[in-house]
């Protein structure tokens, strides 16, 4: 976890980028943000390691045994993660893996 120290200089465009993931033999679409340009960033680390908030996508049912492909997104709603773009998009720029991948 780290925080931005100072303010920082953008010289960029954005551009939507259309891709694909392959999950389980499943190709999956979604569309990403390309940008173009430069930027300067100064970041300041209260602890000494970079680490993600959630490791996998989806939760292991105690009851079955099996995980169950579900998060809870951006809005405090649980949605299915092959339903959800913004899943996979996670999945793909952060290589975060889908649980029933396990």
């Amino acid at each position: 976890m780290a925080r931005v120290s100072s303010s920082p200089e953008l010289h960029l465009l954005p551009f939507e980028e259309k891709t694909s993931k392959k999950i389980d033999g499943q190709l999956y679409y979604t569309s990403t943000t390309l940008y173009k340009g430069e930027i300067s960033l100064s970041f300041t680390m209260e602890e000494p390691y970079w680490y993600s908030k959630i490791n996998i996508f989806g939760y292991l049912d105690s009851e079955t045994g099996v995980y169950r492909d579900v998060w809870i997104d951006a809005n405090g709603i649980e949605q299915n993660i092959f339903n959800d773009p913004d899943a996979i998009k996670i999945a793909l720029e952060d290589n975060i893996p889908i649980g029933s991948m396990i």
